[in-house]
């Protein structure tokens, strides 16, 4: 192999967001009212990672823990780990998503309330779903927004999906699998 060929398969196998020293190509924008895990998420899956992975590449010391809803309900940043997720996201401290600020019995809770409506139909942009920062401390089972009652995701689904994209395509099916069954016609005297 001459040195031109293994600069080449150097420089092409380790992924760009590997790479501590640079900010991370292609970050989404965080939404006012998106849950600092949720964007976190987004950016794994932008990479193909889980939100761990991630975390060990941009050299963060994030706490996501290994059960439930601790991913998702990501606590408050260390002021180094702020800094650096600044930098590597570039976007500035003050425009991080908000993180997670209530009881510490929350994050391992079995299971996280959501609206499906809000969860799909994004106004500000239709092909980015996100996970509102509002759903970790609801007061009541329906939405304000839509009037609906709540969907659950367990803990473990959160645990086994480790993504935002994961995520995402598992409740989308387990929404389609619910529709298909309540649209069967059933036969047989009622």
């Amino acid at each position: 192999m001459t040195a031109v060929n293994a600069f080449h398969l150097n420089s092409w196998s380790v992924p760009p967001v590997c790479r501590p020293e640079r900010p991370w190509p292609l970050v989404p924008r965080p939404f006012a009212d998106e849950a600092l895990g949720s964007w976190f998420g987004r950016i794994a899956s932008r990479f193909h990672m889980n939100v761990n992975e991630l975390a060990a590449a941009g050299q963060l010391t994030l706490d996501f823990g290994e059960q439930c809803c601790e991913w998702l309900l990501l606590r408050p940043l260390n002021s180094a780990d702020s800094a650096r997720l600044s930098f590597l996201s570039g976007i500035g401290e003050e425009n991080l998503p908000r993180p997670y600020v209530g009881p510490a019995t929350a994050r391992r809770q079995t299971q996280l309330a959501f609206c499906e409506r809000c969860l799909w139909l994004n106004p500000l942009d239709v092909t980015a779903p996100y996970w509102k920062a509002e759903w970790a401390h609801l007061r009541e089972p329906v939405c304000r927004l839509h009037g609906c009652r709540f969907d659950f995701v367990s803990g473990i689904t959160l645990s086994t999906y480790s993504n935002m994209r994961r995520l995402l395509a598992h409740i989308s099916t387990r929404s389609q699998r619910r529709r298909r069954v309540s649209f069967e016609p059933r036969f047989g005297p009622r």
